[in-house]
């Protein structure tokens, strides 16, 4: 697709690289800081088509998606805790908008115009938990005065199909509509090799999601942006591998011949991820060099996923190992039972967890800048408000007496910032750089954390069996 009237393209025609990293189209060689960009080419071509698949591009760049949550680390830095208590220390930003839970945005990989990687701690540009640096997503805008449209698809392994589209339509000449939108599904990736073929593995996806913008310049100096967003992700999500019944076995991983080939049981697992969105830019140049800018959005995030992990990857003599009463591998022979009657109770096992986050999200910045030199500065005030219900519930099944927790909490966080950043140009070869932030946040909890159990036993007190609670319906 074409660069719209209204925006620059990511290269020059010297092949400069054009980024924003300080909040100012500059070349990336002027950039006096560690920045990487990849255009909407660079990920086509490395065959980038979701968040996660950034991991290893560039060096010091490590994005993981775990159990449905993005962790991204920059040079080392980042966070793992990824709870409704933590927040990233690797801020991600899309179309300028901080999104303080990013799960389920790699299915909004499409009409990409670039994506900016931003090494170091940008809290005096980019504002809140920006630590270790910033992701900053760019999609293309609307367009004046052109008229685009493209269809893209394709097939592969696992059944994969994924379709892929933008129309760019004007409204006169100071208006213009661009929607763009994605389906995309593939099988499991994982092959069930259990008795019960019925049970689907994990890592299957059926995904799709939509984008429209209205673009309006009524004058030459105002620029006004309204846009919305859709995600939904249903699957069967990212249980991985079970490798602590191989290891408990004395079995090298080395020793499994295929990792994805497992055992499954109980039911297939479920999720189901809806994130969407609105915001809205509002950008004034007072002069030429001087603008104000408003960004408002709100986000609703809701993540439920509800499952099991595999009993265990297929190895030679799993079954057996299953059947076995003890990990002595000197063990009687008579320390065996029935392999059928155990694997058939352990594909019987309905142990499960179930996880659901609800985020709703409101941000809004307001900031003034001036983006030429010798003095480049910023001042901006935003606000930041999250709420938060989330829930991690957990059943035992088959154990000698029920077992579960129950975590189930609401969280209330609320921010409100002020901050500056200037830059003076000495000379060609010296710039001096200053910036300061001042922030109030409160973050609070309500809820339940607990671990129940009880058992079964006769009148003599004797403990335990019988007691099955986690089977399917529970």
């Amino acid at each position: 697709v074409p660069a719209p009237a209204t925006e620059e393209a990511t290269e020059t025609r010297e092949g400069d690289i054009v980024v924003t990293a300080d909040r100012r189209e500059q070349r990336l060689q002027d950039f006096a800081g560690t920045a990487a960009s990849f255009s909407g080419d660079d990920l086509q071509a490395r065959g980038i088509q979701d968040f996660s698949d950034f991991n290893d591009v560039l060096p010091g760049l490590s994005v993981a998606n775990v159990g449905g949550n993005v962790e991204i680390y920059i040079r080392g830095v980042g966070s793992s805790n990824n709870t409704e208590l933590g927040d990233p220390a690797a801020a991600t930003h899309w179309d300028g908008v901080y999104l303080p839970r990013p799960a389920g945005i790699g299915s909004a990989f499409f009409d990409i115009q670039r994506v900016e990687v931003n090494t170091g701690p940008q809290g005096t540009l980019r504002g809140r938990n920006a630590t270790a640096g910033s992701v900053n997503i760019i999609t293309w805008k609307p367009g004046l005065g052109v008229f685009d449209a493209e269809l893209e698809g394709e097939y592969g392994n696992y059944n994969q199909r994924s379709i892929r589209g933008v129309v760019n339509v004007p409204i006169g000449d100071r208006a213009a509509v661009r929607f763009s939108g994605l389906a995309l599904s593939h099988d499991s990736y994982y092959n069930n090799v259990g008795p019960v073929r019925e049970i689907d593995t994990a890592e299957a996806e059926d995904n799709y999601a939509a984008r429209l913008q209205f673009l309006f310049e009524p004058t030459d100096r105002l620029r006004i942006l309204v846009a919305g967003d859709y995600i939904h992700e249903t699957g069967t999500g990212y249980t991985g591998t079970n490798y602590a019944n191989p290891l408990g076995n004395d079995i090298d991983p080395d020793d499994v011949p295929n990792p994805r080939n497992v055992i499954a049981r109980g039911f297939t697992p479920d999720l189901d991820t809806k994130h969407w969105g609105i915001r809205g830019e509002i950008t004034y140049d007072l002069t030429d060099d001087v603008k104000l800018e408003y960004t408002g959005s709100y986000r609703d995030l809701v993540y439920d996923y509800d499952a099991v992990t595999p009993i265990s990857p297929f190895y030679e003599g799993v079954i057996e190992n299953l059947s076995r009463r003890s990990n002595d591998q000197t063990a009687d022979p008579n320390d065996f039972v029935d392999p059928a009657i155990v694997l058939r109770e352990t594909l019987d096992n309905f142990s499960r967890f179930r996880s659901i986050t609800d985020s709703v999200s409101h941000y809004h910045e307001l900031r003034l800048a001036d983006t030429s030199g010798p003095l480049i500065w910023s001042l901006g005030v935003n606000y930041f408000k999250e709420d938060q219900f989330a829930f991690l519930g957990s059943a035992a099944d088959r154990n000698l007496f029920f077992s579960g927790a129950e975590f189930n909490t609401q969280t209330n966080a609320e921010a409100w910032a002020g901050y500056g950043d200037a830059t003076y140009e000495v000379n060609d070869r010296l710039r001096l750089t200053a910036g300061i932030r001042y922030t109030d946040e409160r973050k609070s909890r309500e809820g339940v954390a607990a671990r129940y159990g009880f058992a079964l036993g006769d009148g003599n007190f004797n403990c335990c069996g019988g007691v099955r609670v986690g089977t399917e319906g529970f």
